[in-house]
């Protein structure tokens, strides 16, 4: 932990998530937003506030949590478990991008574009999610300016990378 190494960076995305005794319930502490790239450089009140409005979710092994195509209405933070990225070229073939574990976060880019999902994303082990509902970010980029610049900024970054990479 102290040389800032691999066992340092596994702890901090597994850290911060607090759960019920029925496990039913999970929140997460404004302290670990502020790890997340999108939030990093917001307030803390502002982060104690986005930090209450988070609903968790169950996800089976193999269930989709959302196909490729379809409106973005959610943001999503992986408490525990694990996903697959997966997009479906024109040929119908399908490539794996990307697979997200404990601390990852997807779904930030549907936040402000009313653009379809451009990959889908699957459960390849039963996970629970933490999610924030478009209109409640939306609510909270209005109460909060310096959210909305923070966002942007991030959104625009994973953009131009997306591009770069010849996924759009």
């Amino acid at each position: 932990m102290e040389r800032n190494g691999s066992y340092k960076e596994m702890w901090e995305h597994q850290h911060g998530f607090v759960t019920a005794d029925d496990i039913q319930f999970v929140r997460i502490e404004p302290e670990r937003l502020q790890k997340i790239p999108i939030f990093n450089s917001v307030e803390d009140s502002v982060l104690v506030d986005l930090a209450s409005r988070f609903t968790t979710e169950k996800i089976g092994v193999n269930q989709v949590i959302f196909n490729q195509g379809e409106l973005g209405n959610k943001l999503y933070i992986v408490v525990w478990g694990k996903v697959d990225i997966v997009l479906t070229t024109e040929s119908g073939i399908e490539q794996r991008l990307a697979t997200l574990t404990d601390g990852d976060f997807f779904g930030e880019m549907a936040l402000l574009e009313d653009a379809p999902r451009n990959a889908s994303v699957r459960a390849v082990a039963d996970t629970t999610l933490l999610t924030l509902a478009k209109e409640q970010f939306l609510n909270l980029l209005d109460q909060y300016p310096a959210l909305r610049i923070a966002f942007v900024k991030v959104a625009d970054a994973r953009s131009k990378e997306n591009r770069e990479s010849g996924f759009s």
